[in-house]
């Protein structure tokens, strides 16, 4: 599997998931893009793994291709994501058409590209929205052509997570 992106719980403007403390860690498999249905949270072919911090890194598989060819650090800029009337979040769309350079938002809800697929933990309670990633750019990455990425966590057992993505 692909390591994709890390987030901090503490970004998030949900208080659900910001008071919980650690990063989430998202991996999907990019072996032959496509194969191995890595757009449902419960094939197997990802992995949203909650991290707390200053906890040991993950070490890398001894065989198989374990980096992209280089890292891509972003900044957060924080927006309003309550204006919803033509969309999930207007404002998001908004930015994402006005600008190539936004790779995705940490909070508010999701914008689903297809509907809501909000996965369900094994608990039973429907997970959290923590994180959108937007298939843009020399990401390395890829959500079926134009997708999105979408992270969860379960604030009831506060140690599950699930990705998926739509396009």
């Amino acid at each position: 599997m692909q390591f994709i992106a890390q987030v901090r719980l503490a970004d998030s403007d949900d208080p659900e998931v910001s008071s919980l403390s650690g990063i989430l860690l998202l991996f999907a498999c990019q072996n032959q893009p496509g194969m191995c249905d890595d757009w449902d949270a419960d094939s197997g072919a990802n992995a949203a793994l909650l991290v707390a911090p200053g906890d040991e890194p993950i070490t890398a598989p001894l065989n198989g291709v374990t980096k992209l060819d280089l890292e891509t650090f972003l900044s957060l800029e924080p927006y309003d994501s309550s204006l919803s009337q033509a969309f999930d979040d207007d404002n998001y769309v908004a930015a994402v058409d006005g600008d190539g350079n936004v790779l995705g938002k940490i909070g508010g809800g999701p914008v689903w590209k297809q509907g809501d697929e909000t996965p369900s933990c094994e608990c039973g309670q429907p997970m959290r929205f923590v994180a959108l990633l937007e298939e843009r750019g020399e990401s390395g990455v890829n959500f079926g052509g134009g997708g999105c990425g979408f992270a969860f966590i379960c604030t009831r057992c506060n140690d599950k997570a699930k990705f998926l993505w739509q396009c």
